[in-house]
């Protein structure tokens, strides 16, 4: 396998990126190879926290999340963003570079939406140097060079391009010759030079066919998708549609149709925005050749899919052309078929099998209606809207609320289209501007309508068990709520004028102001301010008003009209206690903050009814301007604590947000060591979390306890060790005052938690310390080297072992370092502690010595490699008396055979059961007891309080197992122990079955024994509802007793 190249020379930063994103996957190359088979895990998810400035490249894609995903070598902890980036990102290591793999949203492509999610990137990382576009651009292939599924595409300068040509940045001379007149910006440097030794890596050494069965084995779930599913699949467009055709993309490239391996092309990679344009207009064209009615139904599906909020199901899209303005019900003969719906628009849709969603074909399909909507589909909006509210008129609706899921459910079923309907019917009139149409009118003057269509708009089932899902949304909804919601002002003029009450309360306390508030729509809000009897200070059932409503979503030309209104209440608290102030400030909406501020008597200080402040929720949520501007206010408390005793500092500490923490530091009136009623302080959570650089930044402040307690004993060294934030003990292990052996309530060091969490870096970070305590004792586990022990920590183990830890040192629960690996069968951990000097045979803990340990665990391979080492098989100790007895217990066969074939004494007393045949009877391990009668167990042993073998397996109602006893000579009346004998012990448990076979072996149901008397007296000692054991044995008798 090819070795890694080296991208640590500063002309190559970025190369190894650039592999992976041309699908090289060098971190894969990097894996060892063992008969011929790739080993190794997917890269887990890095401990370390990284700040937003270490992350310095961008990958952008949209099909290509998983493949990005799956070549990163390390996966990094999210961290905040920005509020202005709505992006979801994925933060990874490739090599020495830190990426920001960003995915467009679903259903999203082409190169003006990757543009649009770039642009919103560098606002929570600012450092990006250059971003990737994955899959971004559609290639278009020559006539000699085409494109298969599988390949991967690469970008190069040329002497008369930059590396990406856009096919419309050009005219059409004559035809099909098409010259360009202009060109995108070149590629950085570094790229292309990573792209020319990608060439001669490429050249000696691909191993691109063996990565990818790789990654199909490691990642099973993505197999289907990764997989090359034939030649036959390498196709994009129906068989009616025209492959475009290309103007010299790919010029030189000699492709190999024949063959299955993805190849890798270079050249100007073109984006043919003007050649998929011609194409889509000679589909278009078709569909004008058609009837006039297959004519009407592709301009309606294509209008459709186009326009559209969200991606339609067939059978939503099929009730949606059937409805028919004017009519109360929905015609059956008017639903379209499926296939005449796909033929009839030329090759330009497709349905999903899986999904059975209808689309466009390809994205670039989509992209090209975007852009010629009006001139294909001008009245589509209208159309839609209209079709929309028509459906919500049914009848099918006129019964308004439905009063269960299953009749909700029931009512989706049979109208497939009301979903869509009513949660989108409202943005679609906004967007036709037929918000006055009588249509519109009739359908909010209806009550019952206007529930039914506010219950599918606001359910939201998060889950099949979600029960009651749909009756958690308000009830009493009017016209004018739903008009407000869609900032519809023309219907809500109408409803004022019709008599509709403006300042109505729905069932959840909302008026339409609310709504309008809320969803931002600024010109409804103006109209309903301007109208009597409009509460601008109405409360919800939540206790919140308009003005928190639109705070809380930054919605701030509405929050600038309320605070205009006079009587406006701009610190009205909610019932939680919470503010306008307090809800802009957390989400960092930092244009409402300051028009809050900025308002008479706001209370900037204001507490929620958990004590927590504006300035806490911005700091908690790193939002650095918000936190400016509450710092300038004057009167200001910055060190304000809530009802657990936490301050703004505090909580920014504990988040990482490292300038927050820089401002409140700088402030005055700060108290950097504050406690919380844990006795925590910032220092102690921003240590617990790895936040280097707040640490540092703690570190340096003045009055600040590196080594302060929590109430529970535990020090900001100690919470960084247990998490294994190794630049964090650094850190605190350079301060003077910091004890490296300090114990918390329970005893625990950071060694003993380092330890215990397998962080062998940092457990060789502190064993370099001078004066550790490497033996220390504490809690459960007893010392450190029996914690490494008991979790398997081998590397650990060693470490301690070599710095000076006691093999044999006693205490906890386990009694010693070599009990605790035996208990968890740890093999490389016992054997090395044998190494090093164990004592085999040491007595203490729960299990006695190792041998009891392991074998009451069932760990063949340890139980032969300590009597291998001496162990005495016959040792006693703990509750079990001997390791045979143990293994009995539990049944664990090849154990017990393990031990038998090692000298054990079979017949051994000690311990709760007396010996180890009494043990595996009352058990019922049939085998177990066959092979200790096999090597000479008395079957007539008594002593313990079952008294014998056959008592133990009768009492237990162990068939075979008692039927084996019977069978190698066990005394059926012998007396002893509770229950006199095995009869009575099974009459007492009720066993009828074991009760027969005892009398028909010859047990005397008269013999009297024991505290319960005779057989009959211990059945009916306890009104027990098995009493067949006593008819039995009262037949048996032949006659009736008496007590």
């Amino acid at each position: 396998m090819g070795k890694r190249p080296d991208i640590n020379a500063k002309t190559e930063r970025g190369a190894m990126v650039a592999y992976r994103a041309a699908g090289i996957g060098h971190g894969l190359a990097n894996k060892r190879l063992r008969s011929e088979a790739f080993q190794g895990t997917i890269p887990s998810r890095s401990k370390e926290i990284l700040k937003h400035d270490d992350h310095t490249i961008g990958l952008a894609g949209a099909f290509e999340m998983v493949a990005a995903t799956t070549m990163l070598d390390d996966a990094h902890n999210e961290i905040p963003i920005h509020p202005n980036d709505y992006n979801m990102h994925t933060l990874e290591r490739i090599g020495d570079d830190n990426i920001v793999v960003i995915c467009l949203p679903s259903g999203v492509y082409g190169t003006s939406s990757v543009a649009t999610v770039a642009i919103q990137v560098p606002s929570s990382f600012r450092s990006i140097q250059f971003c990737l576009m994955m899959g971004i651009g559609g290639e278009v292939p020559s006539r000699g060079a085409d494109i298969r599924l599988g390949d991967t595409t690469v970008s190069e300068l040329t002497s008369t391009s930059r590396g990406v040509v856009q096919y419309n940045y050009g005219k059409t001379v004559r035809e099909d010759h098409f010259e360009r007149t202009g060109t995108l910006n070149k590629l950085q440097q570094v790229l292309l030079t990573a792209v020319a030794k990608l060439q001669t890596d490429l050249l000696h050494n691909s191993r691109i066919s063996a990565y990818l069965p790789w990654i199909v084995a490691e990642r099973p779930i993505t197999s289907s998708s990764l997989a090359h599913h034939g030649q036959q699949q390498d196709r994009l467009f129906q068989p009616s549609s025209d492959h475009v055709r290309s103007r010299s993309a790919y010029d030189g490239y000699d492709a190999a149709q024949a063959t299955n391996d993805p190849m890798v092309p270079y050249g100007v990679i073109t984006c043919g925005s003007d050649a998929l344009d011609r194409t889509y207009e000679e589909a278009m064209e078709r569909i004008k050749c058609q009837d006039e009615n297959s004519q009407k139904l592709a301009t309606h599906v294509l209008s459709w899919i186009t326009y559209a909020k969200r991606p339609l199901k067939t059978r939503e899209l099929r009730h949606a052309l059937a409805a028919k303005v004017g009519e109360a019900e929905l015609g059956e003969e008017n639903i379209p078929a499926i296939q005449d719906m796909v033929s009839a628009c030329a090759g330009l849709v497709t349905v999903d099998e899986e999904s059975d969603i209808i689309r466009l074909v390809h994205y670039a399909t989509r992209e090209y209606f975007e852009r010629t909507q009006i001139t294909w589909f001008a009245d589509a909006e209208v159309d839609i809207a209209t079709t929309c509210i028509t459906y919500l008129s049914f009848n099918a609706f006129k019964a308004g609320f439905c009063s269960t899921d299953e009749e909700f459910e029931e009512r989706l079923r049979l109208n497939p289209f009301y979903d869509y309907a009513a949660r989108y019917w409202g943005n679609h009139a906004c967007a036709a501007s037929i918000e006055a149409d009588q249509l519109v009118l009739g359908l909010l003057s209806s009550e019952a309508k206007v529930s039914s269509c506010s219950q599918a708009m606001l359910a939201s089932r998060q889950s099949s068990c979600n029960s009651g899902y749909s009756q958690r949304v308000p009830k009493q909804m009017r016209g004018a709520h739903l008009a407000a919601y869609f900032g519809l002002r023309g219907v809500i003029i109408a409803l004022a004028e019709n008599g509709h009450d403006l300042n109505a309360k729905n069932t959840f306390g909302r008026t339409p102001l609310s709504y309008a508030a809320e969803r931002g729509h600024e010109v409804v809000v103006k109209q309903l301010l301007t109208k009597d009897g409009i509460d601008p200070n109405s409360k919800d059932r939540s206790g919140q008003t308009p003005l928190s409503c639109a705070a809380e979503k930054g919605r701030e030309a509405v929050v600038k009209l309320l605070l205009a209104k006079v009587g406006i209440d701009l610190d009205s608290k909610d019932y939680g206690g919470r503010t306008p102030l307090s809800y802009a400030a957390e989400k960092g909406y930092e244009a409402v903050v300051k028009l809050l501020l900025t308002g008479d008597g706001i209370n900037s200080n204001s507490k929620d009814y958990g004590g927590r402040t504006p300035l806490m929720y911005a700091a908690e949520k790193g939002h650095e301007a918000v936190v400016k501007l509450l710092l300038a206010k004057v009167g200001i408390d910055p060190d304000s604590k809530d009802y657990g005793g936490r301050t703004p500092l505090s909580y920014a500490a504990e988040k990482g947000h490292e300038a927050v923490v820089k401002l409140l530091l700088t402030g005055d009136g700060i108290d950097s060591d504050s406690k919380d009623y844990g006795g925590r302080t910032p220092l102690l959570y921003a240590a617990e979390k790895g936040h280097e650089a707040v640490v540092k930044l703690l570190l340096t402040g003045d009055g600040i306890d590196s080594d302060s307690k929590d109430y529970g004993g535990r020090t900001p060294l100690l919470y960084a060790a247990e998490k294994g934030h190794e630049a964090v003990v650094k850190l605190m292990l350079v301060c003077s005052d910091v004890k490296i052996n300090s114990k918390d309530s329970n005893g625990r060091t950071p060694l003993w938690w380092a330890v215990v969490r397998g962080h062998d870096t940092v457990v060789k970070l502190l064993l370099l310390e001078n004066g550790v305590d490497v033996n220390a004792q504490g809690s459960f586990y007893g010392n450190a080297l029996q914690a490494a022990s008991e979790r398997g920590h081998e590397k650990v183990v060693r470490m301690l072992l070599e710095n000076g830890a006691d093999v044999n040192a006693q205490g906890g629960g386990y009694g010693n370092a070599l009990q605790t690996a035996s208990e968890r069968g740890h093999e490389k951990v016992v054997q090395m502690l044998l190494e090093n000097g164990a004592d085999v045979n040491t007595q203490g803990g729960g299990y006695g010595n190792a041998l009891q340990t392991a074998s009451e665990r069932g760990h063949e391979k340890v139980v032969q490699m300590l009597l291998e080492n001496g162990a005495d098989v016959n040792a006693q100790g703990s509750g079990y008396g001997n390791a045979l007895q143990t293994a009995s217990e539990r049944g664990y066969e090849k154990v017990v055979q393990i031990l038998l074939e090692n000298g054990v004494d079979v017949n051994a007393q000690g311990g709760g059961y007396s010996n180890a045949l009494q043990t595996a009877s009352e058990r019922g391990h049939k085998k177990v007891v066959q092979a200790l009668l096999k090597k000479g167990a008395d079957v007539n042993a008594q002593s313990g309080g079952y008294g014998n073998a056959l008592q133990a397996a009768s009492k237990g109602g162990h068939e075979e197992v008692v039927q084996v006893l019977l069978e190698n000579g066990a005394d059926v009346n012998a007396q002893g122990g509770w229950y006199g004998n095995a009869l009575q012990a099974a009459s007492k448990g009720g066993h009828e079955r074991v009760v027969r076979m005892l009398l028909k072996n010859g047990a005397d149901a008269n013999v009297h024994g024991s505290y319960y008397g005779n057989t009959l007296q211990t059945t009916s000692l306890r009104n027990f509802s098995k009493r067949k054991a006593v008819e039995v044995a009262v037949d048996r008798l032949g006659k009736r007793s008496k007590s």
